[in-house]
């Protein structure tokens, strides 16, 4: 179990990355921190729960989405209008499988979240449980 973090206002361009930075609690090597997304170490089923907080450039909608992999789920994403310089504030629950020796990746995942419009990632906060 993992609780990551970022509260330093962070500038972003149009599909980059939300990025978490610190650790607010961590239990044992089953997920860690990795380049700012989180690694998922060992099989099993996790729950992730990914809130944030990001001001938009411009007026328009704002989507953030979840890539485990490299490879985004439409059922992981969230959305929201945005005034131009104002807050959103999206979560993301979602459950990720991680497979026993998956043909494709091993036993890990890295999950990843990005942004569609240029902004400010004003704060970003994530809880990851292990299930089973």
């Amino acid at each position: 179990m993992i609780q990551v973090y970022t509260n330093n206002p962070t500038a972003i361009l149009a599909g980059g990355d939300l990025q978490f930075t610190a650790f607010k609690a961590r239990k044992g090597c089953t997920t860690t921190l990795n380049s700012g997304g989180i690694a998922l170490n060992r099989a099993g089923v996790y729950m992730i729960v990914a809130n944030f907080s990001f001001a938009a450039t411009a007026a328009g909608d704002v989507v953030i989405s979840q890539r485990v992999n490299g490879v985004v789920s439409e059922a992981d994403t969230a959305s929201a209008t945005a005034a131009a310089l104002g807050i959103v504030n999206l979560t993301i629950p979602s459950l990720v499988i991680v497979r026993d020796e998956d043909c494709c990746c091993g036993s890990y995942a890295i999950v990843n979240y990005q942004v569609d419009v240029a902004g400010t990632l004003e704060s970003a906060n994530a809880t990851v449980t292990k299930i089973i």
